[in-house]
């Protein structure tokens, strides 16, 4: 690890993709390219939230990464 730097979090990472595809599959919804799964029916009615969410761990990765930005 370099001074002034965190490790990586690989489950972050993941999570933001995970966000990420709950965005897409929310935009293919709302405009009218597929039907939403009978086992996933969120996506409809709180897949935008995905986007708060990505932001959100976005945010917190760049602050991980950079801990001395705040100084």
């Amino acid at each position: 690890m370099t001074e002034g730097r965190r490790e990586l979090l690989p489950g972050l990472h993941g999570l933001r993709a995970a966000a990420a595809t709950v965005v897409f599959a929310y935009h293919v919804h709302t405009y009218g390219f597929l039907d939403v799964p009978a086992f996933l029916p969120w996506i409809a009615t709180h897949g935008g939230l995905g986007v708060h969410l990505f932001f959100a761990l976005s945010a917190f990765s760049l602050a991980w990464a950079n801990p001395d930005a705040a100084e």
